[in-house]
């Protein structure tokens, strides 16, 4: 009976036991989580791409009448061939959820560059318009600001569509567990360029650099330097992806530009000699 009775008294305990190795789990990972990064950072979705594109290669003919596919390689004309070998034309920009992993408050302010290079832009090449994407539908609207990078002194900016604001003094405040949508838009006026890009974030009296990835594979990033060229550049030929994914070779004069982006103003049939 003796024996019984230690046996019950130990099951008894059993609940307990589980309960409290549990919470010491959870504060576990609360910990590392407290001594970590302030914020976890994943892909966004309300970003969806520069609509014009250039390239140093002046294509010609080469690729006029090609279907743009969606899945190919980097040697076929496609997203991955675009990526590759074109690069965004007056504005740039990246979409990144972030999720707030700190015990106290986490304060978002601004964007900040590095590495940047600018020179002036090669002449010639191509200017390519790429299929049209359609919206992710209706979300919660995501915070938006800009920098021009080829400016003296760059600084954030309010984003309002295809243009800069004036400078981003908001800050936004984000508590444990919070999640919310940034994106970021960089623009040039004159000048070719590359760099990387910092989310400036403050927690616990330290001031954080998070990278913002510029690309990204299976969720992961995969590459952090972002490339953006001006809208001044003359090219010797241009393409637009019509109905069907067609790539389409159209003259000149069917581009017009406003307000430092190019428009496509003619019928999109296939240009003859």
């Amino acid at each position: 009976m003796a024996l019984l009775g230690l046996v019950v008294a130990s099951l008894a305990l059993i609940p307990a036991w589980t309960a409290e190795n549990r919470e010491q789990k959870n504060q576990a990972e609360e910990d590392t989580d407290d001594n970590g990064l302030p914020l976890q950072v994943s892909p966004g979705l309300s970003y969806y791409g520069a609509p014009w594109r250039s390239s140093q290669t002046s294509y010609e003919l080469q690729i006029n009448g090609q279907i743009f596919q969606e899945n190919a390689g980097p040697a076929v004309p496609g997203w991955q061939w675009l990526e590759q070998n074109w690069t965004p034309v007056s504005g740039a920009g990246t979409a990144v959820n972030v999720l707030s992993k700190h015990k106290t408050t986490v304060l978002v302010q601004g964007v900040e560059l590095r590495d940047v290079v600018c020179n002036e832009p090669p002449s010639g090449g191509s200017l390519f318009r790429v299929p049209e994407i359609g919206d992710g539908g209706e979300g919660a609207a995501p915070v938006s600001m800009g920098i021009m990078v080829d400016a003296t002194r760059p600084i954030t900016r309010v984003s309002e569509g295809l243009k800069l604001g004036k400078p981003y003094t908001d800050q936004v405040a984000l508590e444990k567990g919070d999640a919310r949508e940034f994106v970021v838009e960089f623009h040039t006026t004159a000048k070719a360029c590359t760099f990387k890009a910092d989310l400036l974030v403050y927690s616990k009296g330290k001031k954080y650099r998070l990278q913002l990835p510029s690309e990204w594979q299976n969720d992961k990033p995969s590459g952090y330097t972002f490339k953006v060229a001006p809208p001044t550049k003359k090219y010797k030929s241009h393409y637009i992806v019509g109905e069907r994914d067609m790539i389409i070779y159209v003259p000149k004069e069917d581009i017009k530009w406003d307000s430092n982006q190019p428009k496509y103003t003619g019928n999109g049939e296939l240009y003859r000699w």
